[in-house]
């Protein structure tokens, strides 16, 4: 499951312009933001910022999970897999399967926010 996260953060955070995207939504002074944050601070600027950060959870905990067991200590997996909506009671297909749908949704949110958008934004 660890990889199969890695890979997911590869086609998803490892992919976004921050440039671009810190452009329309630039930083507070003295703050970094990543690509997921980035996009959640401008899906924020047109859902409620709970909203946003619920959209971007799964690839967030993607994010999280594409470290693996090697590099986070055990409370911050289970704190990733809770926010990714994995049960790790389950076969790790399972568990594979519940992450991809997790992702697979958030891109959908991120997809009907942006949809939404106004055109000439």
């Amino acid at each position: 499951m660890y990889a199969l996260a890695k890979d997911i953060a590869r086609l998803t955070a490892d992919q976004i312009n921050v440039a671009e995207l810190q452009r329309l939504v630039p930083p507070p002074q003295g703050q970094k933001w990543g690509s997921l944050k980035s996009l959640e601070n401008l899906l924020a600027q047109y859902v409620q910022p709970a909203l946003a950060r619920r959209i971007m959870g799964s690839l967030a905990a993607a994010y999280e999970l594409r470290l693996g067991d090697a590099h986070l200590p055990s409370s911050e997996i289970d704190k990733a897999l809770a926010l990714v909506n994995i049960d790790s009671s389950k076969p790790n297909v399972i568990q594979g399967y519940q992450l991809l749908h997790s992702c697979v949704s958030s891109l959908y949110g991120i997809l009907e926010v942006i949809k939404n958008i106004p055109e000439d934004v």
